[in-house]
C-alpha cells in the first residue's frame, strides 16, 4: 500500500504539470463545457456531482489581502510569495482566453519555484533568507489596487509536495471563478475567514467594499453596510481598502 500511494503520487504530479504546461487552454475549454452542461435538465445533476468531486481534487485556496487581518490561514500574502520562492510572474491563461479589458493586468500568474506542502508555508522560518524581487512587489501592489483576488491553485488531493500556483484573479475572467459564481462549481474555498463589521456608524458611505467584491456579499440596508455571510469568502479586499477601518476578518467557527 505503501508503494501504492508513493505512485499515485508521483504520477499525479507528472499529471498535473503536464496538463498545466500543454493542455492548460484546453483543460480551461472543457471545464467551461463542463459546466454549462451541469445546467442539463436531464443529466445535468449527475455531471453536478461529478464537477463536486473533482473539485476535491484541483481546488483554488483562496488567501486574504495585505493587512485585511491580524492572523491568516497562511500568514501572509507576502510570506507566501517569499516562502514560496516565487521570483516571476507569467501571464494567466484563463486572462487570456477571455480578452478582458486592458485595464485589467494579465501577467498576474506566480508559479512556485519550488515543488512545496502546502502547510509548510506556514511553518515560521521557512525560506525565510528568500528576498522577493521588487517586480514580484510591484505586481503584486498592482493586483491589489485593481481588486484582484488572491487564490492558490493545485492539485489538492492528496496532500504533500506540489507544484503550485499562485493567481490574482478578477471574477469577470477567472474561469475557476466563473464556474463559482455561474454554476455553485466548488472549484474555489474559502480562505477559513469571514468578514466581520465592528461599527456601522462609523461608515463613510465610500462605496469601496461594494465595488471590490466579487461575490456580492456586501451592500447597504437602512443606510448601513450589511454582509452575506453565505457568500463571503474571506478574500479581505474590502477590509484592506476601508477608510473607516470598521471591518475586520473573523476566522470561521467550523474550520
Amino acid at each position: 500500500m505503501k508503494y501504492l500511494k508513493m505512485a499515485l503520487f508521483y504520477f499525479d504530479s507528472l499529471l498535473g504539470g503536464y496538463f498545466g504546461q500543454y493542455l492548460e487552454f484546453r483543460c480551461l475549454e472543457f471545464f467551461l463545457a463542463w459546466g454549462k452542461a451541469t445546467q442539463h435538465p436531464v443529466y445535468g445533476k449527475f455531471l453536478k456531482k461529478l464537477f463536486d468531486w473533482f473539485c476535491l481534487y484541483f481546488t483554488g485556496l483562496i488567501i486574504p489581502a495585505k493587512n485585511s487581518a491580524v492572523i491568516m490561514p497562511y500568514n501572509d500574502i507576502l510570506h507566501i510569495i517569499k516562502r514560496a520562492h516565487i521570483a516571476t510572474v507569467s501571464p494567466c491563461s484563463c486572462k487570456s482566453y477571455f480578452m478582458p479589458n486592458d485595464t485589467i493586468p494579465r501577467d498576474t500568474c506566480m508559479g512556485f519555484y519550488f515543488v512545496e506542502s502546502i502547510d509548510h508555508l506556514n511553518t515560521d522560518g521557512y525560506h525565510e533568507s528568500f528576498e522577493v524581487p521588487q517586480r514580484v512587489l510591484d505586481k503584486l501592489k498592482e493586483c491589489e489596487e485593481q481588486g484582484l483576488i488572491h487564490q492558490i491553485m493545485t492539485v489538492s488531493r492528496p496532500t504533500g509536495k506540489k507544484g503550485y500556483v499562485l493567481c490574482n484573479c478578477e471574477s469577470s475572467s477567472c474561469i475557476p471563478l466563473y464556474l463559482y459564481k455561474e454554476y455553485g462549481i466548488p472549484i474555489i474555498r474559502n480562505s477559513g475567514y469571514s468578514l466581520s463589521i465592528t461599527d456601522k456608524t462609523l461608515c463613510s458611505h465610500c462605496g469601496n467594499c461594494v465595488t471590490r467584491c466579487h461575490f456580492y456579499a456586501v451592500s447597504f440596508k437602512d443606510d448601513g453596510p450589511i454582509v452575506d455571510s453565505t457568500r463571503c469568502l474571506g478574500c479581505g479586499l474590502c477590509v484592506s481598502t476601508c477608510p473607516a477601518n470598521i471591518r475586520k476578518l473573523v476566522k470561521n467557527k467550523n474550520i
